[in-house]
């Protein structure tokens, strides 16, 4: 990943801008896959899940 973005890289232009690219492009990829996770799967116990409550309600 980190690789393909030092490929644009231009000559003329110093390093740390062309790391922070990189890593906000890793960031940006990392934290879309969380979401992706996440959002795959709901019901999960933990921190922001949705809890059936409705369901059981009616069911039970």
């Amino acid at each position: 990943m980190a690789l393909y973005a030092f490929l644009f890289a231009d000559p003329a232009e110093h390093f740390l801008p062309q790391g922070v690219i990189a890593g906000t492009i890793a960031a940006m990829l990392a934290i879309s896959v969380l979401v992706i996770r996440f959002l795959d799967n709901p019901y999960t116990p933990g921190l922001g899940t949705l809890k059936p409550t409705e369901m059981q309600r009616v069911l039970g």
